[in-house]
C-alpha cells in the first residue's frame, strides 16, 4: 500500500500566522458581502424589469390608442426610461468582473497554459502569502464597494421612476 506524501505547507511565522487568519476572515467577509449584493441586485432587477415590461406595454398601448392625455403618456415614457436605466445599471453590478491582467486564485491560475505553469505560480507565491492573501482582500472589497454603490445607484433611479409613475396616475384623469 502506498501512501501519498502530506501536502507541502511552508514555514509561516506567527506573526504572518495571526495576519493570514486575521486576512482569510476578511476575505470571508467580502465574499459574503458579494453574495448579498448580488441576491439584493437580482431581485431589484426582477422587479424592475417586471414594472418596465407592465409601464413599457402601457405606454405603448396608450399613445396607439390615444386614451391617455399627453401630461400622462409623458411621464409613463419618463417612468419606463428612468426604469431602463435602473436596469442598466443593475446589469452593470451584476456583470463578473475579471481583470485583463493579474489577479488571484483561480483568476491568475486560469491564464495558465498548463499544470506545470500552475505549479510554477503557487511555487513563485509561497512564500509570499501575506501579500497575496492582502491582494485578494483589497480586490474583493473594492468590489464589494463597486457593487454596492451601483446598487444604491439603481435604487435612486428606481425610486424616481417610481415619483414619475405616481405623477402619471392624476394626469391620466385630465
Amino acid at each position: 500500500m502506498t501512501t501519498t506524501p502530506p501536502p507541502f505547507v511552508p514555514r509561516v511565522p506567527n506573526a504572518d500566522r495571526e495576519i493570514l487568519a486575521d486576512l482569510a476572515g476578511q476575505s470571508a467577509n467580502a465574499r459574503a458581502e458579494l453574495v448579498r449584493i448580488d441576491g439584493k441586485a437580482s431581485g431589484l432587477l426582477s422587479w424592475a424589469g417586471g414594472a418596465f415590461a407592465v409601464i413599457a406595454g402601457l405606454t405603448i398601448t396608450a399613445s396607439t390608442a390615444t386614451d391617455l392625455p399627453a401630461p400622462a403618456t409623458a411621464a409613463l415614457i419618463t417612468s419606463a426610461g428612468l426604469l431602463a436605466c435602473a436596469i442598466g445599471v443593475l446589469l452593470a453590478a451584476v456583470r463578473p468582473r475579471v481583470p485583463r491582467t493579474g489577479g488571484t486564485g483561480f483568476i491568475l491560475y486560469a491564464r495558465a497554459t498548463t499544470a506545470h505553469e500552475v505549479l510554477r505560480e503557487l511555487m513563485t507565491f509561497r512564500g509570499d502569502r501575506v501579500t497575496i492573501a492582502a491582494e485578494e482582500v483589497h480586490i474583493l472589497s473594492r468590489l464589494a464597494v463597486t457593487k454596492y454603490r451601483r446598487l444604491r445607484l439603481a435604487v435612486d433611479v428606481l425610486l424616481v421612476a417610481l415619483a414619475a409613475l405616481v405623477a402619471a396616475l392624476p394626469l391620466s384623469r385630465l
